[in-house]
């Protein structure tokens, strides 16, 4: 999980190229996160990564998915998850997983935020499981 904070990692804005720092941070309460999925064309995997995402016991704020206007096969799975999930798609600025990851995160509310692949399945207490100090 990434906590937005003044030090540690740097995360860049593609398009400003502006600096943001994140700190790797153990999950604290799940009303405050916000996980972000890059994909590009593979709506298998995606559906998948989602279909745990609406799983999950404890849901997280929302769940951006960063998505190439040029991926048609995408934006339907994100809305076929609509309903179970704060879910929505975001365009993703740039070329390839970074690019997406960041405009992602510029549109992220969550204090803290999570980095999904969209081939990950996901535990349905994922969020629980991480929620205390280790």
């Amino acid at each position: 999980m990434l906590r937005r904070n003044d030090h540690v990692s740097e995360a860049f804005d593609a398009e400003s190229r502006s600096q943001q720092k994140v700190e790797a941070v153990t999950l604290g309460h799940p009303t405050e996160v916000s996980l972000i999925v890059p994909t590009l064309r593979r709506p298998d995997y995606l559906f998948r990564c989602l279909s745990s995402l609406s799983l999950l016991t404890e849901r997280p704020t929302e769940v951006l998915v960063g998505i190439r206007a040029d991926d048609d096969l995408s934006r339907p799975i994100v809305r076929e998850f609509s309903d179970p999930l704060q879910i929505r798609a975001v365009k993703a600025k740039g070329v390839g997983v970074v690019a997406a990851m960041n405009s992602c995160l510029t549109q992220a509310k969550g204090r803290l935020i999570g980095l999904v692949d969209d081939d990950l399945e996901l535990p349905p207490n994922w969020l629980k499981k991480n929620d205390s100090p280790s």
